[in-house]
């Protein structure tokens, strides 16, 4: 896998798990183009208020906010928080126009445009559901993204059959859970694919103390470090009933990393398929252009997402 070279779009849930702002943060301190940030699930117009106002606060001002149309799904996690849960917006930016943020409706269309116009330029990087890019796919004409990346399902190794090389994993992973339909026709576009999926997740991987170096800095990390402990504490909350051990699930930084360091991951060619319950089968195969993380240097990639975010 080459480096990725050319504009990336990024198509985010943010707000709805810390992971998110994590990786928009870093992102926004890489050396990555950003072409635009998407806002999606949920409610995507919150979303986009709170990604324009954090993207101000790490001084990344001049990067486009959209936000998509409302889409539905009867998948809830049972530690899921709502966009104002974080308390990051206060009443009268709850309550302001889009214009106060600089931002603007139709992330669908933003997509399509974007790859419509500059295709052999355009990557897009989706760590959320993927009905907002599976809708904007439709309007693709004759065109595909550079690269899609795509942080869902499990592509290799995973807890529950830890010596299978390739897996049925029988947990749904939340991205292709919210939609799979939406999670098939990405997959079967033809675009270029590559799939970083929860199987590459350890327990423990990311503490809150790892991130305890952000106390000192910016507002922007300072304000990333009290939302992280928030989660955290949310997810000691309402998964210690569960009999669920509370981690921070760092699910789309690590997804991040596989564009910004692709050298720290190892990508096979796949066949994923994605059930009606968002289960993942993945096996190995010649044909197509989808690519699956089946393993990745965890240790360095956890360096370079704490080095990224000191930045």
């Amino acid at each position: 896998m080459l480096r990725m070279a050319g504009r990336l779009i990024l198509v985010t849930d943010a707000f709805n798990d810390v992971d998110d702002a994590v990786a928009l943060y870093g992102l926004s301190k890489s050396d990555a183009d950003c072409a635009g940030v998407v806002t999606t699930y949920g409610n995507g117009r919150i979303k986009a208020k709170a990604v324009s106002k954090f993207l101000r606060m790490a001084g990344a001002r001049n990067v486009p906010v959209y936000y998509s149309k409302v889409w539905e799904t009867k998948f809830k996690a049972p530690n899921e928080m709502d966009e104002t849960d974080y308390r990051f917006l206060s009443e009268n930016e709850l309550l302001a126009d889009n214009r106060y943020f600089g931002m603007n409706p139709g992330g669908e269309e933003f997509i399509a445009d974007s790859v419509n116009s500059d295709a052999g330029n355009i990557s897009v990087l989706s760590i959320a559901p993927l009905s907002a890019l599976a809708d904007a796919m439709r309007n693709v004409k004759n065109q595909k993204p550079r690269r899609i990346y795509v942080m869902g399902g499990h592509v290799g190794n995973y807890y529950d059959k830890p010596n299978a090389p390739y897996n049925h994993a029988r947990i749904p992973e939340y991205n292709f859970a919210c939609d799979p339909v939406a999670a098939r026709e990405v997959l079967e576009s033809g675009a270029e694919i590559f799939v970083v999926g929860k199987n590459l997740w350890t327990k423990n991987l990311f503490t809150p103390e790892d991130f305890e170096f952000l106390a000192e800095g910016t507002a922007a990390q300072t304000e990333l470090l009290r939302m992280i402990k928030l989660r955290h504490a949310n997810n000691q909350r309402t998964l210690a009933p569960l009999g669920i051990e509370a981690e921070l699930f760092m699910y789309d930084p690590i997804a991040t990393c596989a564009v910004l360091f692709p050298e720290l991951y190892e990508f096979r060619k796949m066949k994923v398929i994605v059930d009606d319950k968002g289960l993942t089968h993945a096996e190995p195969t010649e044909e197509g252009n989808v690519y699956g993380a089946v393993s990745a240097d965890l240790a360095n990639v956890k360096k370079k997402v704490l080095s990224v975010l000191s930045g």
